[in-house]
């Protein structure tokens, strides 16, 4: 059986080591990249909701400016 050298240990350490080291790097990149992709839908989420607000504040505007009209007969409040 062949002994294993203080040198050969050294080099499988290293290696071990340098293993490690580009797994947490490739680790560290998928995570990034998932992080950006998730602000994204993040933002996207935002610019629907204003979106959606923009419109249901238009319809209660019409909404109101309808009742005003048929109220009061004005035609300031025809749409």
């Amino acid at each position: 059986m062949e002994r294993i050298t203080n040198r050969r240990k050294a080099k499988l350490a290293f290696a071990a080591a340098m293993l490690l080291f580009l797994l947490s790097g490739l680790a560290a990149y998928i995570a990034t990249v998932r992080f950006i992709e998730s602000e994204q839908w993040v933002m996207h989420t935002h610019e629907v909701q204003s979106a959606i607000g923009d419109v249901n504040l238009a319809i209660a505007r019409a909404g109101r400016a309808r009742g005003s009209y048929f109220t009061t007969g004005n035609d300031d409040f025809r749409v």
